[in-house]
This record gives C-alpha cells, structure tokens and sequence, in this order.
C-alpha cells in the first residue's frame, strides 16, 4: 500500500478552505483535529494519516498554510468557543516562529478577543 494514498494533505485542505465564509459541518471534524495539533505539541505538519493519529510527512505547514489556518478559525459566520482558542494560542506560534510580527500579532489577539466576547454576548 501507498502511504501517500492513506494519508490527509493539511496543507491542500487548508488551501481548499480558503476562501470560506462558513465552515460546513464535514470541516468541523478536521478542523477540530487539527486545533488538537496546536493546542498540544503547537504544530500542524503537512500531512498525517487518514485517522490524524500519525505525521505523514515530518514538514511543517508553510508560513502561508499556517496563516490560512488561523482565519480558518475565526470565521464569522462559525465563531465557536474551541476555535477562538486555539486561534488564540496558534496567533503566539506564528510569532513565536516569526511568521508574523508583534504588531500583527497584538491586531490578531484584539480581534479574537473581540469575537471571544461576541460568543459571550449572544449567551
């Protein structure tokens, strides 16, 4: 068997996505998934196993995937608490990592706080 058959390109369905108003209810598992790889080991590689349990390729997404990822997250038509998180703690790896800079960096965190504070609002 071919592995590259097996396995989940992030890096294509992250691309695929990116031009989303709204995340449809298919993506809520992957994304989900993918939010798993931030908020535990703070990196999401290009590719992994059809079940994500496993790394398929030991690439890291690019600066670009990466970018495309947290947007994906913030949607405004899909604001979910879970999300924002990991938005949140995906804003400090990309500055971490110098994808972007700390004035991106503080515009990104105030405009999910800002929909953070939404989700509250609308109870």
């Amino acid at each position: 068997m071919n592995s590259v058959q097996q396995s989940f390109n992030v890096e294509n369905y992250l691309f695929d996505k990116a031009n989303l108003d709204k995340i449809i209810n298919e993506d809520y598992r992957i994304i989900d998934r993918l939010c798993k790889k931030i908020d535990v080991i703070g990196k999401v590689y290009k590719a992994y196993s059809n079940d994500f349990v496993r790394k398929a390729d030991n690439e890291e997404l690019s600066a670009t995937a990466y970018k495309m990822f947290l947007e994906l997250l913030q949607l405004e038509e899909s604001l979910d608490f879970k999300f924002l998180n990991t938005a949140l703690k995906l804003n400090e790896v990309l500055l971490f990592k110098k994808i972007i800079d700390e004035i991106t960096s503080n515009n990104n965190k105030v405009k999910i706080l800002r929909k953070i504070n939404l989700l509250y609002e609308r109870g």
